[in-house]
């Protein structure tokens, strides 16, 4: 059975914490049977990785009573621990030191992963955080550092969204979009699918026609569910459907060629993604007109390079230039 990135972050971290647990313990702390935590623990506790002399070694050492893979039937009173000191025996094997880029790497991905983390493994990833963050603070790392994203709000949805999945129940989700230097909300009633983990996590959902819809899970202000419920075959076949099929943007895609502190055009724009190319920072985004991109230009103002491909550059211009004209002829 899958496990996410986060789940097992979050039972290291948990067992950490308290030092010594029971199975049964953390099956009901996260919500599982024994036996799928069992299978979570087995994985852990086989886990090798390559170190600098291409050499296999366990990163931690995971002790559990008893081990046997094919036990369906495991002790919920089995004691699990983690010896914090296998590491540091094993240090001429395997280095547990972080470099700043591999701290930031880290921290941005345990970051990501609280967006779409049930609220017993945000807890642990969040305590984790504060362990890496309060380690590098000593260490002098103290400007480099930023808050935990405030997910507080977010998770009532999550926990309605998630619901509304598991029971294939239609909900009406108050959205917010981009406009102008603003934002504004709308209402969409939905039916939601499931929940794609990315950096900005989002929702695969279905409209009353069923047609496909896609949302940013970080817009969504507010989730009611309905008593309207979806048949499992079309709620199986629609998923699948959601999941063959890439999320749909009219027009054409565009690069942005700009300062790097254009990065809030990430935050704004559902589909937009940037790559960091020397001191610049590279857009690609679907535009579906051109007056909606020279807006959108406008509000990068100064900090926009230039734009690709070269006929929607020339587009641009011709478009710009029509409208400085008029302005021209009026005055």
């Amino acid at each position: 059975m899958r496990i996410d990135l986060a789940r097992y972050i979050s039972v290291l971290s948990y067992i950490r914490a308290r030092g010594t647990v029971q199975l049964g313990e953390l099956a009901r702390h996260y919500n599982v049977g024994v036996r799928e935590m069992y299978s979570y623990l087995w994985t852990l506790y086989m886990l090798e990785i390559m170190d600098t002399s291409a050499s296999y070694v366990s990163p931690f050492s995971l002790s559990l009573e008893n081990v046997d893979p094919a036990d369906d039937h495991p002790d919920p009173q089995m004691e699990i621990s983690l010896d914090a000191h296998y590491i540091f025996d094993k240090a001429d094997a395997f280095s547990t030191t972080l470099s700043f880029a591999e701290l930031i790497a880290l921290l941005a991905t345990i970051d990501s992963l609280l967006y779409t983390a049930e609220p017993e493994t945000a807890d642990q990833l969040l305590a984790l955080r504060a362990m890496l963050v309060s380690a590098s603070v000593k260490a002098g790392y103290h400007d480099e550092m930023w808050p935990a994203p405030v997910i507080e709000g977010g998770r009532d949805v999550q926990r309605k969204i998630r619901s509304a999945i598991a029971n294939r129940r239609y909900v009406t989700i108050e959205y917010w979009k981009a406009q102008g230097a603003g934002a504004a909300s709308t209402t969409a009633y939905v039916i939601p699918l499931y929940i794609e983990a990315k950096e900005h996590p989002l929702l695969r959902a279905a409209n009353a026609e069923r047609e496909l819809r896609t949302f940013r899970m970080d817009r969504i202000s507010a989730v009611e569910i309905s008593h309207k419920k979806l048949g499992i075959k079309a709620f199986g076949k629609l998923t699948v459907q959601a999941k063959r099929a890439r999320p749909h943007f009219d027009g054409e895609e565009v690069r942005l060629y700009c300062d790097v502190d254009a990065a809030w055009l990430v935050e704004t724009i559902p589909g937009a993604q940037a790559y960091r190319a020397d001191d610049e920072l590279m857009i690609t985004l679907h535009a579906g007109s051109i007056e909606w991109l020279r807006t959108l230009a406008a509000r990068i103002g100064p900090s926009l390079h230039r734009v690709e491909p070269q006929h929607i550059a020339d587009a641009l211009a011709a478009n710009a230039a029509t409208i400085l004209q008029a302005y021209q002829d009026e005055a």
